[in-house]
């Protein structure tokens, strides 16, 4: 009788009937389904036979669920959309994970972008020594002190970096990482 079509408002009145009077016994296939213009509610119960967990169930659905949703002109109800206040976001940059600033092998031998000139010749001279295949000599390379963003204490830390390699997550100082990434609570 209900299999595969819209239940109205009569029908799932009888089927509660029938629940609550415990005058079901065999149920091969119940579709309700119940449209509305901003949603759709689908319950699809297949039972051979109704064990008392069965029949409880139905009954919730049924009796707790079904009437929140239609109140008794048979129209649906349904919550309007949570209100959610703005959030202030950190710039993109502050939310890359730390990263060390290591020059890979293979880029040895190139200055970083964004550095100065006298920098870029002391770096080049510092690992094109290094890379003549003294292997203590690369270990020794100096790093600098830069500070990253950490988005989950909202405070900066130190790490140490070579002229090349790492993401924008990386400033000079910690005064400049805080004007860049703190949010004021105000």
């Amino acid at each position: 009788m209900f299999a595969n079509q819209i239940v109205t408002m009569t029908q799932i009145n009888m089927i509660r009937r029938a629940l609550i009077t415990n005058r079901v016994s065999q149920i091969n296939m119940i579709r309700m389904t119940l449209i509305t213009n901003r949603m759709t509610l689908s319950a699809s119960i297949k039972f051979t036979q109704i064990c008392p967990p069965a029949i409880f169930l139905l009954r919730r659905i049924l009796l707790v669920v079904l009437p929140l949703l239609l109140p008794n002109d048979g129209s649906p109800v349904l919550p309007g959309p949570p209100i959610f206040e703005a959030i202030s976001h950190y710039p993109s940059l502050c939310y890359l994970p730390p990263e060390s600033g290591m020059c890979p092998p293979a880029t040895n031998r190139t200055a970083s972008r964004g550095s100065k000139p006298a920098e870029a010749r002391a770096s080049l001279t510092l690992v094109e020594d290094a890379a003549d295949g003294d292997e203590d000599a690369q270990r020794h390379v100096p790093l600098l002190t830069r500070y990253y963003f950490d988005a989950v204490t909202a405070q900066c830390y130190p790490f140490g970096a070579q002229t090349c390699g790492g993401n924008e997550n990386r400033f000079d100082t910690q005064a400049q990482c805080l004007a860049k990434c703190r949010i004021d609570t105000d």
